[in-house]
C-alpha cells in the first residue's frame, strides 16, 4: 500500500497528510507515538480457518448497498469445532446455511456467531453459506456524481488494507493465513468488473454483465479485491504474464505514461528476487477518489486515477515510484505476508526500498542514493521515534507511517551495505524461496541471513528494528602536517551508542584511500597516516548508515568536493555545509553546482543553499540560475527565491509562474512569492488560482503562497480567498491546500475560521476531514476540542482517528510544534538576515582594501595584516 502521491522527488517525504511538512525539530519536540488507551494488539485465537471464500455479488447502486452470498470453506484447527465466529461489520445476514440446512446465527458487535448442528474434527472441512446484503462505510466504496461534482463517473471499489474487507463480506479478517478465493460479480452491461487471479467466465443477461474471477493460489484475505465501472483496457505485455490497466476511457494516453514501465519492473524483479513472477497476471486499476495511492490486491492492483498525467506532468513527474512499489508487494506482501501487522515492515520497508532499487536500475546510481538520503531524511521528520516492531497501538493503520516504510527500507539498504551485493541479494533470494507462499515474522529474514552468511546479525535487527531511534553524530577533522596525521573525532550525541561501520575516506595527491572504521562506542579518536594534506574528507561516503550528521568543515574542503566528489551524497552534504558561508567564492561554486552539476539533486541543494545565504549575490545567482534546464532544478530555484523579500525575487518568480512549462515549477514559485510578502504577491496568486494542473498543483502552490500574506495587510483577503476554495464543489486537492492555507492565516481568536474548520470535520472527503484536523491543531483552538472528540468517537478511517488524537492533546497541552517551531525560525531567519548583512558588507569592505592597498606594480596583490587593513579602513 503506498500512502501518499505528489511529484516524484523530495518533496513527497516532506509532505504529510493532513498538516503540513515539519523538520526533524518539530519531530524531537513532539509527544511518544503510544497516545492514552492505546494498547498492545495480538491476534485474534481461532478454531478454524478459512481456506476458501466464493463471493457471488451484485449491487445497489442508488443505495450503496452489497447484496451477496458468501460461500466460506473452513478448515478446524482442533477437534470439537462447534461455533465459529467471523468478522463481520455493516452487514445485515438473511441466513446461514450448512449443506442446504439453516443454521443458528447472531451478529454481535463485529461478529458473526454461527452454531453448527455438529462437531466438526480437524481435517473435516465445511462450507457455510451467507445469504447478507451490507450497506458498508469501510472496505468497499461507491462513487458518482453528486450535488458538488456532477460529472464523476459512477465506479466501485474495494480497499481491504489493514482490516476493512469484513465490512463488505464476512471473513476472518486478518493477515495471518491464506486462502484461496472466487468473485462472481453481475454489474451493468457496458461495465467491466475486475478481480484476482484469472477471469474463467463472462456473461450478458439483458442489462446486465457478470464476471466470474478465480484466483486459486491462496493469499491474504485483506488482498480480495473488486474494481467495476465503465472501464477501458490497456494491454502492455501480451506474454505470460500478461500485464495491462484498467483507466476511465480517454485516459489510454495518460495510462502508458503512468504504468508503461511496468513489464520492465516486473522482468528486473523476477532476476533479483529469484522467483517468477507468482500470479496469473498483472493488472492496475485506476479508480476515482480512492483513499490511498496504491493498493497490492494480488494480481490486481489498485491504483488512483491521480497518478495519471499528461505530457506537461510528465516533464517532472513519475509514476515509477508508485507502480514499481506496488509491482514489488506482489512478492513481498502478496507471496510472502506479514503474520501480524506489527510487523507490517516485511510488507511495507521491502516494497519502499525495492522502488529505490528501480531507479538504480532505471535511473542510474545517483537517483539510487539520492532517493536514500530522501528516505532517511522523510523518516527523520517524523513527529515521534519508535521501533519498527511496533505492537502498542490504536489501530493498525496507526503503524502505517515513515517507520514502517522509510525506516523499514533504509534497515534493507543498511543491510546490503554491511553484506556487500552479492550475500544480499542471495539472502533476498533464499528468504523468498523459503518462504513463499507463507505468513512470515521479522526473526525469517534473519534466519534467512544467517543461513546464507553465517552471520548473526541480531546487534543488527535489534538496533534499527526492535529500537527506535539512530545515531546522532558529531564528527570533527584536523591534520597534523608535521606527523601528516589526519585525526576525525566522532562522537554520538544520542543517549545510548549505536554499533556502526563506516567508511571514513581521504583524497590526496596519491589519489582516494578509504578505510572502514568500527564505532562501537559513543566517542572514537579515529587517526590515520597520510602522504599531504587532504584535499577532500568523507564521513560514511554513501550513506550506508542512517543518521544524522553534524560535519564542519572548512569552506576550501567543502568547495572542492562539491566540485570533485564522485558520491552525489557527498555533493549533496558539501552543498549543505556551503550555505553557511557568504564569501564570492563559496555563492560562485554554489552557482556553478546549480548551472553545472550532473544530477538535479544537487542542483536543487545548491539552489536552497543559496537561498540560505540570502545575500544579494546569492539572490542574484539565483535569478541568473532560474532557466537552468532540469525542471527539478528549477524548482530548487524558485524554492529558493521565497527567501528573498525583494522586488526583483518577486519579478523572477512571476516570470515562473507565468511561463515555465511545468506545473510543478509554477507551484513553487507561487508558493515561494507569497514568501517573499511583494505587494505583486496577492494580484499574480490570484491570478494563478485560475490555471487547472496536474493534481492541482497550482493551485495548490497559490494557496499555499497567499498563507504566506498573513502578516501583511492582505491577510483578511487571502483568508476569504482560502475559505472559498475550501468548499465543496471545487477540485479536491485544491481544497485540500486551502483547508490548510485557511490553518495558516488565522488564529485561534478567529472564531468564524474556527467555526468553518469545525464545520469541515462533517466533509465527505476524507482529506478534508484530515487537513481540517491539522489545521484546527495548529490554531491551538480550544473550542475545537468537543468537535474533535465527536470525530474521534465517529470517524472509521483510523488516519483521521490518529491525527485528530494527536490534535486535541496537542490542543490541551497548549502547544503545537509546528507553531513552536515557525516562531523560532522567523526569530532566527531574521537574526540571520541582520548577520548576513554585516558579513556581506564586511566582505566588501575586505575585497575594497585588497583592491587598495594590496596591488604591487605588477598587478599581483599580497596578504595583508589585519593591522594594515584597519590602517586602510581609517584612510
Amino acid at each position: 500500500m503506498t500512502r501518499i502521491l505528489g511529484p516524484r522527488d523530495e518533496s513527497r517525504y516532506f509532505w504529510r497528510e493532513g498538516e503540513e511538512s515539519e523538520s526533524s525539530l518539530a519531530a524531537l519536540a513532539a509527544a511518544p507515538f503510544a497516545l492514552p488507551g492505546d494498547r498492545k494488539q495480538y491476534l485474534q485465537d481461532r478454531n478454524a480457518n478459512v481456506s476458501h471464500v466464493k463471493l457471488t455479488v451484485r449491487f445497489d447502486l442508488d443505495n450503496k448497498q452489497v447484496i451477496g452470498l458468501a460461500e466460506l470453506t473452513l478448515s478446524p484447527i482442533i477437534d470439537g469445532v462447534h461455533r465459529v465466529e467471523l468478522d463481520s461489520v455493516d452487514t445485515a445476514v438473511n441466513s446461514v446455511k450448512l449443506d442446504g440446512q439453516g443454521l443458528d446465527f447472531a451478529v454481535t458487535g463485529k461478529r458473526l456467531i454461527v452454531e453448527l448442528p455438529r462437531q466438526f474434527d480437524a481435517g473435516n472441512d465445511f462450507t457455510l453459506a451467507v445469504d447478507y446484503v451490507a450497506t458498508p462505510q469501510r472496505g468497499i466504496y461507491f462513487t458518482g456524481p453528486d450535488d458538488g461534482y456532477p460529472d464523476k463517473p459512477v465506479q466501485i471499489w474495494t480497499q481491504g488494507q489493514d482490516t476493512d474487507n469484513h465490512h463488505w463480506f464476512p471473513c476472518i479478517d486478518e493477515p495471518k493465513g491464506r486462502l484461496t478465493s472466487e468473485i462472481i460479480a453481475t454489474v451493468p452491461a457496458d461495465w467491466t468488473a475486475v478481480s484476482n487471479g484469472r477471469l474463467v467466465g463472462e456473461s450478458e443477461d439483458g442489462g446486465e454483465r457478470t464476471f466470474h474471477w478465480l484466483q486459486d493460489k491462496p493469499h491474504a484475505t485483506y488482498l480480495i479485491t473488486l474494481a467495476a465501472g465503465k472501464l477501458s483496457r490497456v494491454v502492455l505485455q501480451d506474454q505470460d504474464p500478461v500485464i495491462d490497466f484498467y483507466c476511465e476511457p480517454g485516459r489510454e494516453e495518460d495510462g502508458r505514461r503512468a504504468f508503461g514501465n511496468t513489464p520492465a519492473m516486473i522482468k528486473l524483479y523476477e532476476e533479483l528476487f529469484g522467483e517468477p513472477y507468482p500470479w496469473d497476471k498483472y493488472t492496475q486499476v485506476a479508480v476515482q477518489d480512492f483513499i490511498f495511492g496504491g493498493m497490492e490486491n494480488t494480481s490486481a492492483t489498485t491504483q488512483t486515477d491521480l497518478t495519471l498525467h499528461d505530457e506537461r506532468a510528465h516533464l517532472d513527474f513519475s509514476s515509477d515510484f508508485l507502480v514499481s512499489h506496488e509491482a514489488v508487494h506482489q512478492w513481498f506482501g502478496d507471496l510472502l505476508t506479514c503474520r501480524e501487522w506489527a510487523h507490517g515492515w516485511l510488507n511495507e520497508g521491502f516494497a519502499t526500498y525495492f522502488e529505490a532499487v528501480w531507479n538504480q536500475h532505471h535511473l542510474g546510481e545517483d537517483e539510487y542514493l539520492y532517493e536514500i538520503l530522501m528516505m532517511s531524511r522523510g523518516y527523520q521528520s517524523e513527529r515521534y521515534q519508535r521501533p519498527i516492531v511496533q505492537r502498542t497501538y490504536n489501530r493498525p493503520v496507526d503503524i502505517f507511517d515513515r517507520h514502517l516504510y522509510e525506516k523499514g527500507g533504509l534497515v534493507l539498504h543498511m543491510l546490503r551495505r554491511e553484506l556487500g551485493d552479492k550475500l544480499f541479494f542471495k539472502t533476498v533470494r533464499h528468504y523468498v524461496q523459503k518462504h513463499k507462499g507463507t505468513n512470515v515474522l521479522t526473526v525469517d529474514l534473519q534466519r534467512a541471513v544467517e543461513e546464507v552468511t553465517g552471520r548473526n546479525l541480531d546487534w543488527f535487527f535489534d538496533q534499527w528494528v526492535f529500537s527506535s531511534g539512530h545515531p546522532n553524530f558529531k564528527v570533527s577533522y584536523s591534520w597534523d602536517e608535521d606527523t601528516k596525521l589526519a585525526t576525525v573525532n566522532v562522537r554520538q550525541s544520542q543517549n545510548a551508542a549505536f554499533r556502526a561501520n563506516v567508511d571514513v575516506a581521504f583524497e590526496t595527491s596519491e589519489g582516494r584511500q578509504v578505510f572502514r572504521a568500527k564505532l562501537t562506542e559513543k566517542e572514537h579518536a579515529l587517526t590515520y597516516v597520510l602522504k599531504d594534506r587532504p584535499k577532500m574528507v568523507q564521513f560514511d561516503p554513501g550513506y550506508s548508515v542512517v543518521k544524522s550528521l553534524d560535519f564542519t568543515k572548512s569552506k576550501d574542503l567543502l568547495i572542492y568536493q562539491l566540485e570533485n566528489d564522485s558520491d552525489v551524497v557527498g555533493r549533496v552534504e558539501a552543498a549543505q555545509g556551503l550555505a553557511k558561508q557568504t564569501s564570492p567564492d563559496a555563492i560562485e561554486a554554489l552557482k556553478k553546482a546549480v548551472n553545472g552539476d550532473t544530477f538535479w539533486g544537487v542542483q536543487v541543494t545548491a539552489a536552497r543553499a543559496l537561498g540560505d545565504i540570502r545575500t544579494e549575490a546569492a539572490r542574484d545567482a539565483l535569478i541568473e540560475s532560474a532557466g537552468v534546464e532540469h525542471p527539478k532544478a528549477r524548482r530548487g530555484v524558485a524554492e529558493a527565491l521565497g527567501n528573498f523579500k525583494d522586488e526583483r525575487a518577486a519579478d523572477a518568480l512571476s516570470d515562473l509562474i507565468r511561463d515555465d512549462p511545468s506545473y510543478y515549477v509554477a507551484s513553487t514559485a507561487a508558493a515561494s512569492l507569497g514568501k517573499t510578502k511583494a505587494d505583486k504577491a496577492y494580484g499574480v496568486l490570484l491570478g494563478a488560482l485560475d490555471r487547472d494542473s496536474h493534481m492541482e498543483a497550482i493551485r495548490a502552490g497559490a494557496l499555499s503562497g497567499l498563507a504566506e500574506l498573513r502578516t501583511t495587510d492582505r491577510s483578511d483577503e487571502a483568508r476569504e480567498v482560502a475559505s472559498g476554495w475550501s468548499e465543496y464543489g471545487r477540485p479536491q486537492r485544491a481544497r485540500e491546500a486551502a483547508v490548510a492555507a485557511l490553518g495558516r492565516l488565522s488564529d485561534e481568536k478567529d472564531d468564524r475560521s474556527v467555526e468553518h474548520l469545525v464545520d469541515l470535520l462533517d466533509d465527505r472527503w476524507y482529506r478534508v476531514r484530515l487537513y481540517a484536523v491539522g489545521a484546527l491543531q495548529r490554531l491551538k483552538a480550544p473550542a475545537a476540542i468537543p468537535a474533535l472528540q465527536r470525530l474521534v468517537d465517529r470517524e472509521l478511517d483510523g488516519r483521521i482517528i490518529r491525527s485528530a488524537r494527536e490534535a486535541i492533546k496537542g490542543i490541551r497541552e497548549g502547544k503545537s510544534a509546528p507553531d513552536d517551531v515557525n516562531k523560532l525560525r522567523d526569530d532566527l531567519s531574521k537574526l540571520e538576515d541582520e548577520n548576513r548583512g554585516l558579513k556581506e558588507r564586511l566582505e566588501k569592505l575586505e575585497q575594497g582594501l585588497d583592491r587598495v592597498g594590496g596591488s604591487n606594480g605588477a598587478g599581483a596583490t599580497t596578504n595583508q595584516p589585519a593591522e594594515a587593513k584597519a590602517e586602510a579602513a581609517k584612510k
